[in-house]
């Protein structure tokens, strides 16, 4: 017979019994090369336990030692590939240890996250509306968004239509002083610096302890403040000599002669050429000094200089040369058409013609006429065609409007002044400044507020713009506020708009354009009354037609003048602790902690997360318990990808959708198609579901073309392993042309517990291995046949009989045919064989080979030494 592969050689007919050759046969025919073998569990002792399998150039099952033979990946990505011959292909994902940089596409962190670094820079690779946002837990609108796109930053909105865009129900921006000694005492500022952060333009803000004052102001020495109504026309100026001026409504002909610069003059002379005419609220004059000055210009002749109107019979005030003042002037009151003095006065003494009573003098008391200190009702109307002056040299000049109703409720006006013109002669209210009861009056309690005014372009009545009310709250395009400053303006995209400017015509780096100042000027002095914050706008370079660039600064104190802390650009790079300079994109820290506050409950003050470096240079991650864990990035230099090659390679890969990027090469990456298969088997999350997709799970039943198991090492590596159940089979089987042929496992039911290798067509076993007993029928090592043993046979066949009880021959040959041999030798006797001729020995006899035959018929042979 021919050798086979496995190295069992059948001995020809008549060397051996007949059920030993067929023995052989069996072997031979089902362990061949060509043989399909089923095996219950196979356990292969040159492979390496723990370890993938894979074939070696002669098909050979190995353990795979270096896993990047099968792995080969790129960043952040598992690349698996079905190529149709059952194989999988992974590759091998990014670095992502303590020293390096990998890059993410995208990621969502489902629990807080922390960063902290010297610099942190969050740049996206296309702008976007919404690069950044802050979502609460609900989602929804974002709290906080970023457009890198239009550079900049909303809040409460996702479409952001200015630098910085706030939107909600009632969007409100308070600012509110946490150090105040007392509630009064308070410092809430917005305060405008120039470039270099020391020279303030300007502020807005409370300026009393009692909350009572807020002051718009202007640091220049000419400094201006001017309010500008509709289409941002100047309405009101506030020059640097605090000189108000009001543009267009108010002239010195349609107000009673009055020039603009004496309306807030006291002191100032004044020519009314018109006249003044009060027709409701009473009137008082009071002081020291003479009140009204009559000044006659044309020398001593008849002059009226005061009149009444006709109503009452057309009295005159009026001088007149009188032989009884010896060609001195003469007061004398005087009606039309008659020489009789009503009222004359000469020198010291005042002739009054006929009797003066109450009645007959508009109610004015005639103890009244001569007492000037006496308090006085007047129940008409008082009209003066020129300028009133009201002056006094010791004390104010006071103008009271006073209401003396027993009752007054919320619907009634305390008291008005009114501005009235109008060209065709209607004499419309154009503008007034109103005090109007906040709610009804007691005697304890009077809240009142005060209202201004004014009529607006394509309009002659007048309509209430600023007021401001009983806590001293001033609303501007609205009646009611919850601030002490509300602004409601514009409809649509344009808002409120609350606009600071500077004087300065022309600005060069570093000037300031505005600034929002934050201070406690009512505490214990030093550092407590000192700028303790600030918002400035400031000028990154020179103006001019094509030009704005400006930063804005927040500034904050703890013992100081507040100082920049917080920049941004007019790039929208944020810096925090620096100024961001032009390599630093989105957010910058310098020498600070980025604390990220925990989701689960959001309103604790503990349980921060925070990323921050230390004087090592380190990075670290700190949790909410303060347990600091150390990523040490390493010092690559300032170009990672000159440091990285690998880096340097991969910036030039684009990235695309359904791709895998992996290295062919040392530092080459490369992108592949990545199937909808392979994106499945990444996405899963378990182990299971990766077995079910790749269909080798507990219930499938894969089926392969071929398999090769076997390792180099010497450790036991378990390649497979089968797990039955009692009387129940828990094979390998072998087909051809889908036919069972051969089957390995355990043995048949009564046997389960055996392993065993037989034909599955004919049921004969070839080899049964008992576990219990250690007793092997049959086994093959190496194409050494060993009986009776578990170790490696010493010949081509090696029977062990190793019970020293077991009372059993070691081989038992049963030649049924007399007529051939027991024993056949094919090859030639010589020396080295078992069985060899030699010449003549001295046999010294120390032992004997029995030999029995069957029919009672046994002899000895000889043994011992040879000399």
């Amino acid at each position: 017979m021919a050798n086979q592969n496995i190295g069992i050689r059948i001995p020809p007919r008549g060397s051996a019994s007949e059920e030993v050759r067929k023995t052989f046969q069996q072997i031979v025919r089902r362990l061949g090369s060509s043989s399909t073998v089923t095996f219950g569990s196979v356990t292969l002792a040159d492979l390496t336990a723990t370890r993938l399998v894979q074939s070696d150039a002669s098909k050979v099952l190995i353990s795979v030692s270096d896993l990047t033979s099968w792995i080969a990946g790129t960043t952040n990505r598992i690349t698996v590939t079905d190529d149709g011959d059952g194989t999988v292909t992974l590759s091998t994902p990014q670095d992502t240890h303590t020293g390096a940089s990998p890059q993410f596409a995208g990621g969502t962190f489902t629990n807080a996250a922390v960063l902290g670094s010297d610099s942190v820079v969050f740049q996206p690779n296309a702008d976007s509306t919404t690069f950044l946002q802050v979502l609460d837990a609900d989602g929804g609108t974002p709290v906080l968004n970023v457009d890198t796109t239009n550079e900049r930053v909303g809040i409460g909105t996702a479409a952001t239509q200015k630098d910085l865009h706030v939107e909600s129900v009632v969007p409100t921006i308070r600012l509110s002083d946490s150090n105040a000694a007392t509630d009064q005492a308070v410092a809430t500022l917005i305060e405008l610096y120039r470039g270099n952060n020391t020279n303030r333009v300007g502020f807005w803000g409370m300026a009393s302890s009692s909350n009572d004052v807020m002051q718009l102001a202007t640091d220049y020495a000419a400094g201006e403040i001017v309010f500008s109504t509709g289409s941002n026309v100047a309405a009101l100026s506030i020059d640097a000599s605090q000189n108000v001026g009001i543009s267009g409504a108010l002239t010195a002909v349609s107000y009673g002669g009055i020039v603009e610069a004496n309306l807030l003059d006291k002191t100032a002379a004044e020519t009314i050429s018109g006249a003044w005419e009060f027709t409701a609220a009473s009137t008082t004059l009071s002081s020291t000094q003479p009140i009204l000055d009559f000044n006659e210009t044309d020398g001593p002749v008849d002059e009226k200089f005061w009149r009444c109107t006709a109503a009452i019979g057309d009295l005159y005030l009026q001088t007149k040369t009188d032989a009884l003042g010896a060609g001195a002037n003469v007061l004398r009151i005087t009606r039309t058409g008659t020489t009789v003095d009503l009222i004359r006065a000469v020198a010291t003494s005042v002739d009054v013609v006929g009797a003066l009573t109450a009645t007959s003098h508009g109610g004015i008391v005639e103890a009244n006429l001569v007492d000037k200190s006496a308090v006085e009702t007047i129940g008409g109307a008082w009209t003066f065609s020129n300028a009133l002056t009201i002056s006094r040299s010791d004390a104010s000049a006071d103008i009271v409007l006073k209401r003396v109703d027993a009752f007054v409720d919320f619907n009634q006006d305390v008291g008005t002044i009114q501005f009235q013109g109008g060209e065709d002669g209607s004499e419309e209210v154009v503008a007034l400044i109103q005090a109007v009861p906040f709610d009804n009056w007691t005697n304890t309690s009077s809240p009142t507020s005060l209202a201004f005014h004014t009529t607006p372009v394509g309009a002659t009545n007048a309509t209430e713009r600023v007021r401001i009310n009983r806590d001293g709250n001033v609303s501007i395009g609205t009646v009611s506020s919850i601030s002490p400053l509300a602004v409601e303006a514009g409809l649509t995209t344009t808002g409120a708009v609350f606009t600071l400017g500077t004087k300065e015509p022309t600005v060069a780096a570093n000037d300031v354009l505005g600034r929002i100042n934050f201070y406690a000027p009512l505490e214990t002095g030093a550092d407590a009354i000192s700028v303790a914050a600030s918002i400035v706008a400031r000028a990154e370079g020179a103006f001019d037609a094509t030009t704005n660039i400006t930063s804005l600064l927040f500034q904050t104190g703890a013992s100081e003048v507040a100082t920049t802390k917080m920049t941004i650009t007019s790039a929208g790079r944020v810096g925090v602790g620096l100024t961001p300079t032009a390599n630093m994109a989105g957010l910058s820290i310098e020498a600070g902690v980025l604390t990220l506050k925990e989701t689960a409950t959001p309103t604790v003050d503990f349980g921060y997360g925070k990323i921050l470096t230390k004087s090592d240079n380190q990075f670290y991650f700190q949790n909410g318990a303060g347990v600091e864990t150390q990523v040490t990035l390493g010092i690559i230099g300032t170009n990672v990808q000159a440091y990285d090659a690998g880096l340097s390679n991969l910036a030039g890969i684009t990235m695309a959708a359904d791709k895998m990027y992996y290295t062919s090469a040392d530092n080459v990456h490369v992108a592949a198609d990545l199937p909808s298969f392979g994106r499945t088997l990444i996405a899963n999350t378990t182990a299971a579901l990766a077995r079910s997709d790749l269909a080798l799970d507990t219930a499938d039943s894969p089926i392969f073309t071929g398999m090769t198991a076997g390792t180099a090492v010497a450790a036991t590596n378990v390649i497979m392993s089968m797990n039955g159940v009692v009387n129940k089979a828990t094979r390998i089987i072998f087909k051809q042309s889908g036919s069972d042929k051969w089957m390995m496992g355990n043995g048949p039911a009564s046997e389960d517990n055996k392993f065993a290798i037989f034909n599955a067509v004919t049921g004969e076993h070839t080899m049964i291995v008992d576990p219990v007993t250690d007793d092997i029928a049959l086994a093959v090592v190496g194409g050494k046949i060993g009986i009776g043993f578990t170790g490696t046979p010493s010949a081509k066949v090696h029977i062990d009989q190793s019970s020293a009880g077991g009372a059993i021959p070691v081989l038992t040959l049963d030649q049924g045919d007399v007529s051939e041999e027991m024993i056949e030798f094919l090859c030639t006797i010589g020396t080295g064989n078992a069985i060899e001729a030699v010449a003549a020995k001295v046999l010294t006899t120390t032992h004997f080979i029995k030999i029995t035959i069957q029919g009672g018929l046994t002899r000895y042979i000889p043994c011992g030494t040879i000399a």
